[in-house]
């Protein structure tokens, strides 16, 4: 992605490359983001690869999205209308069913106080626009792969509680 966009080429050779590799077996993005364009090259990627996506343009439409049906990973922008992105995050980590929610922020903020902000707001990762489609994916990756070894420790720890109080 040169300049915010991402050329036809670029995401041609990505998709095939992602076709190539085992593909997750569709996992629920959703993306908030309010630019048209930014939207489509990221939705039309990310579906090559074979996540579905479900876009919202605004922050109140991410909160009644995410509520409606819990995603697995949300792609995050800051300037939004009606309720920005970091007012937006907030209020996804106030709500224990949606809290643990990975969240990765893609803006055009690239201030180093930018950064900061947005991962004291509750954001796991930071992602400043332009950026490239791969790393979009490994930011994706690794964030999905730590919410997955989250998930397996669940058990483990929840067996250690209630071992504890039985003692």
């Amino acid at each position: 992605m040169r300049g915010g966009v991402a050329t036809k080429v670029e995401i041609k050779k990505l998709a095939q490359l992602a076709n190539s590799q085992t593909q997750p077996n569709r996992i629920n993005i959703l993306l908030a983001e309010d630019d048209e364009y930014n939207s489509e090259v990221v939705s039309r990627f990310l579906t090559a690869i074979g996540y579905s996506v479900a876009v919202a343009r605004d922050g109140l439409e991410v909160l009644e999205m995410a509520q409606a049906a819990i995603p697995d990973l949300i792609l995050m922008d800051i300037r939004m209308p009606h309720l920005n992105g970091l007012e937006a995050i907030r209020c996804l980590r106030s709500m224990p069913h949606l809290s643990a929610i990975p969240i990765i922020v893609v803006t055009a903020l690239a201030m180093p106080e930018d950064r900061e902000k947005c991962l004291a707001a509750g954001a796991d990762e930071y992602l400043s626009k332009p950026f490239r489609l791969f790393e979009l994916r490994r930011a994706m990756e690794r964030q999905l792969a730590a919410q997955q070894k989250s998930l397996q420790l669940l058990p483990l720890l929840t067996d250690f509680v209630t071992q504890s109080h039985q003692a």
